[in-house]
């Protein structure tokens, strides 16, 4: 109330504060839906990291994206909340749509039929599987059979490289069906890392519990905890979520 006596008039005062209400009263009974819908939007001060940070302390599961269940945007429901396709960095608004659009002829079964029927560039079927949007298509969970599978793909013309990507292979020859062979798990922190890489956040984890140990030897306080150390000096570890450089000028 003393913010709209100086600043704003008072039309747009009661304009913000029915907004304020609004969105106070989704992000409590739907919590989800709200969520979703906001990262969707693409606005606002804070990426996508701050608002999946937001949901995680909210108490919702963030599932991360999947070629069968994913929608171009966010979407919310009970609990849980899906990543879209728009945040896997590096996917074209066009193949975004074209995968939506081809599951209605029925779902992916195999990373050769999804190259086949979609026909992504090479960089943006490794964001694909980096983001572990297709996971589902290598039940093992090795995303390293992924990229073998796809490196068949380019050979044999499934997928295409866009004009300034290397090609994994130079051969033009017609690949013969490959299986994958035996490979070793995946290394988890380099998957994180590639996942962190192309979505800005972690589906399963904050990046903080990477440094888990690291942060108990240097005993560090959490900030729910900072009531308790009143009058103390404390060490305390975050991540950075956002920032603006204000310029001064003389």
């Amino acid at each position: 109330m003393s913010f709209s006596g100086y600043s704003f008039c008072k039309p747009h005062s009661a304009s913000y504060a029915r907004v304020s209400f609004q969105a106070a009263y989704l992000k409590v009974h739907h919590p989800a839906e709200f969520i979703a819908a906001v990262i969707s939007n693409q606005g606002g001060f804070y990426g996508a990291f701050a608002y999946v940070s937001e949901a995680r302390r909210m108490g919702l599961t963030i599932l991360p994206p999947n070629i069968n269940h994913s929608e171009i945007g966010w979407t919310g429901a009970d609990s849980a909340i899906r990543t879209g396709l728009l945040s896997i960095k590096g996917l074209s608004a066009g193949i975004q749509a074209r995968i939506v659009a081809e599951r209605r002829h029925g779902l992916y079964r195999s990373m050769r039929e999804f190259l086949e029927r979609v026909k992504p560039a090479e960089d943006e079927a490794r964001a694909l599987i980096h983001s572990g949007a297709l996971d589902e298509l290598n039940p093992g969970g090795n995303r390293a059979a992924l990229m073998w599978e796809l490196g068949c793909g380019l050979k044999s013309g499934s997928a295409k490289s866009r004009p300034q990507t290397q090609s994994l292979f130079s051969s033009a020859d017609k690949a013969r069906t490959c299986k994958p062979p035996l490979l070793p798990p995946d290394d988890e922190r380099e998957r994180l890392r590639r996942e962190f890489a192309v979505l800005g956040f972690l589906c399963d984890r904050h990046p903080m519990e990477l440094y888990g140990r690291t942060l108990r030897k240097l005993r560090t306080v959490k900030a729910v905890d900072l009531p308790r150390h009143l009058g103390k000096q404390v060490r305390l570890a975050g991540w950075l979520i956002t920032g603006k450089v204000v310029h001064q000028t003389r």
